[in-house]
């Protein structure tokens, strides 16, 4: 980042339905409770780790359908005011923003969805004893791909 930061990121999928009531009743107060709670046991698990070693640290969280935490939006919308601040012409920086962050979203949210749409091939897969067809490492590379910033390869993408 252009403050010389350097992020350490832990992106997690979570299912707002679960099998204990009290816990569905707590999740269900408000849309994106279950990211925000998600967010929360990753910042306890590796935040005080990382500030000792000079990183911040950031939880990407994300529900089954979509919904990014509170702290996905802020880390995204940083990078994408980076990058919008890189782009020359006579746009508006907050249109160019608005742009970027639209389509980091819209990778995101297909990205999302084909894994999840992966991990229920390969659970069906793996309970009749074979080996699903779909693989998440080769979609993982092109995805990472669609946020390089050209001549930096997939690094392009980390945010530090």
């Amino acid at each position: 980042m252009p403050s010389g930061e350097s992020y350490l990121r832990d992106v997690s999928v979570t299912h707002p339905m679960s099998v204990e009531a009290a816990h569905l009743r707590r999740m269900s107060n408000y849309a994106g409770a279950v990211a925000r709670d998600m967010e929360m046991v990753k910042d306890r698990k590796y935040k005080a780790i990382c500030k000792e070693m000079g990183l911040e640290f950031v939880p990407l969280v994300f529900d089954t359908y979509g919904r990014p935490g509170k702290k996905t939006v802020e880390f995204l919308s940083v990078v994408a005011n980076h990058a919008a601040s890189r782009v020359r012409g006579g746009e508006d920086f907050a249109a160019v923003q608005g742009r970027i962050m639209q389509q980091y979203f819209k990778i995101l949210s297909c990205t999302l969805q084909r894994f999840v749409a992966v991990n229920i091939l390969s659970s069906i897969h793996s309970r009749r004893g074979q080996k699903g067809p779909f693989q998440a490492k080769p979609l993982l590379a092109r995805d990472i791909a669609a946020f390089s910033i050209p001549g930096q390869g997939s690094e392009g993408a980390s945010g530090e």
